[in-house]
Parts: structure tokens; C-alpha cells; sequence
């Protein structure tokens, strides 16, 4: 079996011109039949025709002559860009497809893809490419081909571009290429790759090549520019991608320590609305005592005492508590910042942004401990204020069904009461405006009467 496309390429570079017919791009090529290998005319035949439909071959005295039409018609479907006329053609051809055919033959240089180490396929095939990414990377391509490109600047302005990827073939010998297909493979490959950072490293390539196009000197051709400068491209997108991703990890951190932050104030302020919830108990409690005071029993008494020192108790529980949960919440926001405070890429920001998240909570811990101590006095000034109160009712009581036993002994602690007063504030000065404060007033005059 021969490769069809070889014996083609053969009759056209190794063979002579004998016929061309401009109008109908009608060709004659003749060669020696010791050429090939196969010498088998059939097989010969059958193969050429697999390659153009309107090939007819003729043997004459041991000379092969090959006619065929070189309109695009009479190419078979795989052959559709094998035929180039002239090494220009061919440029304009691979430039427009992206990329250079697998089987292809040049007339007027004799190539074919057998010679692809040929300096000039090699410009060709490298121009191709680029102009494949390109045409990946444009926002729009119009219908003559140009590429149109829209990149935001940091204002938020977007800013077009246009490119041409055609090439006249005269500035290939002078085009020089300074990045390898390693560093084409990376450009391209990074913007192919599809995760979740896609989007962000496409915008980081299309700034860098806005850098590059920003660059160029009036009346310069922006695609041969651009290839000469490829290798700064690609370093250019290095390094802004270097940037674009510690500064995506610097937000990312100053976010956790934003959430952690606003976290922990979640579960600060839902411990303070736990304790002024049963704060709300105190209120109510001086109005029940408020409602008992009125009545004239025993049971009125007792339930005020209940009432008072079970509300004080659960305040006091749950304050404890409460309390107990605002320290470890503090080691904890303490401990999960830490890690930040010192930073692990010794990002001055994050550790700055970790010291104030810190800073801020302290302070709002502080606020809520002094809330929570603010409604302990209040619950141990309404223990004191009911257990006066159920005093002077007891003392009513007493007084009305007892009243001469009940001036009995409020004559008998007049008379010693002011002696154990005195002895204990010899204990304790503290004790001396307690003194004073009662004898000086009319606290039993009130009683007796």
C-alpha cells in the first residue's frame, strides 16, 4: 500500500512543468517512471486520484505524465489544504486555519510537510500558533480576520485593540522569535485551563498583552511587533500573575479573619441577649412584690422572699455561665488569629488586619462583662429591696395581730440594739454611717406607729 499523498508531492516536486493553464489552473507535470518504487500503473493511478478527483495519468515511453485541475472542486475532502501554488499562499492559508496542515505541498519552493525542519515552515507553524492563541484571547473577530480585544484598566475603562495576524512573507526573514514552545505551551495551556480560576488568569493575560500593545511606537505593525516581543508577553503574565495571586491570598485571609471576626460577635452578642433576656425577670419581680405588698398575710411574705431568691439565683447561674463562655470565647478568637497575628507569609496587612479584628473584640468583651456585672448589682439590689420589703410587711403583720408583744420587742432591741451596734463598729468603722443612719432616724418611730 503507498501513501497516496507522497506520490502527489513527488510528481510536484521532482517532476517538470510541461503544462499550466492560468484560467482553469489546469497543470501537466511529467517524470520518469524510475522515480518510483511502485511500478504498477493502476496502483498509481488509484492512489493519485484519492488525492485529487481530475487527476488523469498517462505512461508514455517510460515517462509518467500527470494532469489535474487544481480548483478547490478536485480536491478530495482530506486534501482540502494540500495544494499551495506559491509559499505566500501557503502563509495567508495556515494563518487563517491556525495552524499548519498535516499534508500539504508548496510548488514553488518545492516543500512539503516531509521538510517541516525548513527555517521557513518553522516561522510559519510558530506564527500559526500565535495566531491561534490570539484568536482564543480576542473579544471578537470581524470578518477580514482582524482580532478586537476589550481590556479594562484599573479604572474600569476598557480599551480596544486591534490586531492583524496577516504577514506579508517578505518580513519573514527579519522576524526573529524570542520565546520558546515552552513558554508558548504555558500561555497557552493557562488560558485553556478550566477550573475556578479561569476567568481571573485570562484577565491577568489580557492586561499583560495590553501592556505589550501599549508599547509599540506609531506606524508599527501590532502583529509582527507583538510576535518579536513574546517572550516579554509571557514574562510579563508571570509576573502579574505572581501578584494577582498573593494579592488574592492576602484578601482571602483579611476575609476569614472579616468572618471569624464577625463569627465571634454573632456569638457575643447572642450570650449578652441570653443574660438581658432573664434580666427581664427583675421587673418583674418588683412588680409581684409591688402586688403582694398590698395584702396583709404571711403567704405574701413568703412568696416574696421565694420569688426574689430564686431570680437571683437563676440570674446569678446564668451570669456565671455566661461569664465562663466569654473567656473561653476570647481564647479561642484569640488562638484562631494567632496564626494571622504572626503571619504565615509575613504579610504585614494580614497581620495588622488580624491585630485589629483582635483589638475590636477585646473591647467588645469588655463591654459585655461590664453588662453582665451591671445586671448582677441590679438582681443583688432587688434581693435586697424584696427582703426589705418583706421585712416591713412582716413587721406589719406582726404588729397588727400582735401589737402589745410586738412593742415589747421593738422596746427590748432599742434598748440593747444601739450597745451591739456600738460594739460592732469598733470592729469595723465601716460600720458607723449604718450607726448613725439608723438611730438617727425615725425608722422606729415609723414601726411603732
Amino acid at each position: 500500500m503507498y501513501d497516496s499523498c507522497q506520490l502527489f508531492s513527488t510528481f510536484l516536486k521532482e517532476g517538470t512543468l510541461a503544462v499550466y493553464e492560468n484560467d482553469i489552473e489546469f497543470y501537466t507535470f511529467s517524470l520518469d517512471a524510475n522515480s518510483f518504487e511502485c511500478k504498477d500503473f493502476e496502483t498509481i493511478r488509484k492512489a493519485l486520484l484519492e488525492v485529487n478527483s481530475s487527476s488523469n495519468l498517462r505512461l508514455d515511453d517510460g515517462v509518467f505524465s500527470l494532469e489535474f485541475e487544481a480548483g478547490t472542486e478536485h480536491w478530495q475532502p482530506d486534501f482540502k489544504s494540500f495544494f499551495h501554488k506559491d509559499i505566500e499562499s501557503f502563509l495567508r492559508a495556515c494563518i487563517k486555519r491556525r495552524s499548519v496542515p498535516n499534508q500539504y505541498c508548496i510548488l514553488d519552493r518545492k516543500l512539503s510537510e516531509s521538510d517541516a525542519t525548513n527555517p521557513i515552515l518553522t516561522k510559519i507553524s510558530i506564527i500559526s500558533r500565535w495566531a491561534k492563541l490570539l484568536d482564543d484571547m480576542a473579544d471578537h473577530t470581524q470578518d477580514n480576520g482582524i482580532f478586537v480585544f476589550f481590556v479594562h484598566s484599573k479604572q474600569g475603562k476598557a480599551k480596544p485593540y486591534e490586531i492583524s495576524p496577516f504577514i506579508k512573507y517578505q518580513d519573514l526573514d527579519s522576524l526573529e522569535f524570542d520565546c520558546d514552545d515552552k513558554r508558548y505551551n504555558h500561555l497557552h495551556d493557562s488560558w485553556h485551563l478550566n477550573d475556578a480560576h479561569e476567568k481571573d488568569r485570562q484577565s491577568v493575560m489580557l492586561v499583560s498583552f495590553a501592556e505589550i500593545m501599549s508599547s509599540l511606537k506609531d506606524g508599527e505593525n501590532p502583529f509582527v511587533a507583538f510576535l518579536a516581543n513574546t517572550k516579554k508577553f509571557h514574562d510579563r503574565y508571570c509576573e502579574n500573575y505572581d501578584i494577582y495571586v498573593n494579592r488574592f491570598t492576602v484578601d482571602g485571609q483579611l476575609r476569614e479573619i472579616d468572618e471569624q471576626h464577625l463569627s465571634f460577635v454573632g456569638k457575643l452578642q447572642d450570650l449578652v441577649s441570653s443574660s438581658q433576656t432573664k434580666a427581664f425577670a427583675i421587673p418583674s419581680v418588683m412588680v409581684a412584690i409591688g402586688a403582694f405588698a398590698k395584702t396583709d398575710n404571711i403567704l405574701g411574705v413568703v412568696s416574696i422572699i421565694i420569688g426574689v431568691i430564686m431570680t437571683k439565683a437563676l440570674i446569678n447561674k446564668s451570669n456565671e455561665l455566661i461569664k465562663e463562655n466569654l473567656e473561653h470565647s476570647k481564647d479561642t478568637f484569640d488562638r484562631a488569629l494567632g496564626q494571622y497575628v504572626k503571619s504565615r507569609q509575613e504579610v504585614e496587612e494580614v497581620s495588622d488586619h488580624a491585630k485589629t479584628a483582635q483589638s475590636k473584640l477585646h473591647t467588645q468583651l469588655d463591654n459585655a462583662k461590664l453588662s453582665i456585672d451591671f445586671i448582677d448589682k441590679m438582681s443583688n439590689r432587688m434581693l435586697f429591696i424584696g427582703f426589705a420589703i418583706a421585712f416591713v410587711m412582716l413587721l406589719s403583720i406582726l404588729k397588727n395581730a400582735y401589737p402589745l408583744e410586738f412593742l415589747s420587742i421593738i422596746e427590748f432591741v432599742k434598748e440593747n440594739g444601739k450597745s451591739v451596734i456600738d460594739w460592732l463598729a469598733i470592729q469595723g468603722h465601716e460600720l458607723e454611717s449604718l450607726r448613725i443612719q439608723i438611730w438617727d432616724s425615725n425608722f422606729f418611730y415609723f414601726i411603732r406607729n
